[in-house]
């Protein structure tokens, strides 16, 4: 199917402009940059520069050691911006550290109270600013999150929809508990926006991971209600490119990605549950296309998730 015509292959360019300087900010949007295509760089900021309504924005690059033709892009765009009079700005640092470290990176700096995390390669919906408002205005959650759609490489056509109204009804009723969606799901990771001080309460992402760091994030926030709900907005807000050169279309790094989540659920699950002895993941739910996982005792039986079935991978929110 094709995106319609407020989408990703419409958004203006980055030729015009108000020249209006933002005062405050009340959303930073949070880039790392490495070695990603230049055409893909300016067509995701240009889908943060652009955004519809009056939510004050903060664009933060990060370049993460890339090479010299990579970084005079990010420098010719922040550039750029800052001309047109959108908040904006780049941090180098001085090596190639990951992911984590550059998102830690781009929050120490961000003077907003929520920042957005987007990958260089993606885009956001021309109304996610406006959409996430009332709760940027609210301030009362820790971790908001929305629906995102798949997109082919060039970003002009929509290849499957990502809805997750389910699992913000699983987190509503398990949150805290041994079968909080977050221990079994990997459904959130676009988009993700987190409030700066519940952030920083964490201590920020780990970097030792390399791959699926911020599924720790989730986790603890989930942990933590006294932080805050944890809150869905239901549109599409984000616009998951389908790059060729990313983790997940290379089968090592996409191996390690997967045995490190499978880690770190199982390090979590084992705080409240300390007899789990396995995690793997099993499949995506059939539903939902989310990556599910599950977990198995010492003696080898399965934890049973009341909410899921394993066989037909298959969920249902009316469980409890």
């Amino acid at each position: 199917m094709s995106l319609p015509k407020t989408g990703v292959a419409n958004i203006p360019s980055l030729n015009s402009g108000n020249g209006e300087t933002v005062a405050r900010s009340e959303l930073s949007v949070v880039v790392p940059i490495y070695n990603v295509r230049p055409e893909y760089l300016h067509a995701c900021v240009t889908s943060v520069a652009r955004q519809q309504g009056s939510v004050a924005g903060e664009l933060i690059l990060v370049d993460d050691g890339s090479r010299r033709a990579c970084h005079a892009t990010a420098k010719s765009l922040a550039r750029r911006l800052s001309g047109l009079g959108f908040a904006s700005r780049l941090v180098t640092l001085k090596s190639h550290q990951g992911m984590a470290a550059a998102r830690n990176a781009g929050v120490e700096v961000a003077r907003s109270r929520y920042v957005l995390f987007l990958d260089a390669d993606d885009l956001l919906a021309p109304h996610a600013f406006e959409s996430l408002r009332p709760h940027l205005q609210c301030a009362s959650a820790s971790l908001l999150f929305a629906d995102h759609v798949h997109v082919d490489a060039d970003a002009k056509t929509a290849l499957a929809v990502r809805r997750k109204s389910d699992y913000a009804a699983l987190i509503h009723a398990w949150r805290g508990t041994a079968f909080d969606p977050f221990f079994h799901a990997t459904f959130l990771i676009h988009p993700q926006v987190v409030r700066k001080d519940a952030f920083e309460s964490l201590g920020g992402l780990c970097p030792d991971y390399g791959y699926g760091d911020e599924v720790v994030m989730h986790l603890r926030l989930a942990q933590r209600p006294a932080l805050g709900e944890i809150a869905h907005v239901p549109e599409i807000l984000y616009w998951y490119r389908k790059n060729p050169e990313s983790v997940v279309h290379n089968p090592v790094l996409y191996r390690r990605l997967i045995a490190n989540i499978e880690g770190i659920l199982l390090s979590e699950m084992r705080r409240l549950l300390p007899d789990i002895g396995s995690c793997r993941r099993i499949g995506r739910a059939t539903a939902t296309h989310a990556a599910h996982y599950q977990y198995r005792q010492y003696d080898g039986l399965p934890l049973t998730v009341p909410w899921f079935d394993p066989r037909a991978l298959s969920l249902s929110t009316d469980a409890r």
